[in-house]
């Protein structure tokens, strides 16, 4: 199960199971560290969901979207409406950051030549606002949406 960010938490079913996982090595196929747990340990980041608006129409663009993101970590995923907007009102991107506080910020940025100022507010998304396939892409599990 996801703990939060990249951390991700294995239960198995006994001692002398998680010692044959660990010693089969096959984890550090999929992982770049394992390791047991510590109530000590810390998270360290998160995935946030940021909504982004007053973008200026020419400069809705993939680019505008990987600018903002870099600000705070590394994009996830857009939502499918940001990707082929039936609306410019506002985009949603989905990022991992080590910035643990809300994100609430008036962002300048530099596209093609100009000075764009955007809203970027972090959210909460509920889960009926969400498409099945965007659960699936962003969080690993498919919901039923019947």
């Amino acid at each position: 199960m996801r703990l939060a960010g990249s951390r991700v938490l294995m239960m198995l079913s006994s001692s002398d199971t998680r010692q044959s996982v660990l010693e089969s090595g096959v984890l550090c196929k999929w992982f770049s560290k394992v390791a047991n747990w510590e109530p000590g340990i810390e998270i360290g980041n998160k995935r946030a969901w940021l909504s982004v608006s007053e973008i200026r129409l020419h400069v809705w663009l993939r680019g505008t979207f990987d600018n903002i993101t870099s600000i705070w970590g590394t994009l996830i995923l857009s939502d499918d409406l940001t990707l082929v907007p039936n609306s410019f009102e506002r985009g949603h991107i989905l990022i991992e950051t080590y910035k643990l506080e809300c994100i609430n910020e008036l962002v300048v940025l530099h596209v093609q030549g100009l000075t764009c100022r955007v809203r970027v507010v972090e959210f909460e998304p509920s889960l009926e606002e969400q498409s099945c396939s965007l659960c699936e892409r962003a969080y690993g599990f498919k919901l039923d949406c019947d």
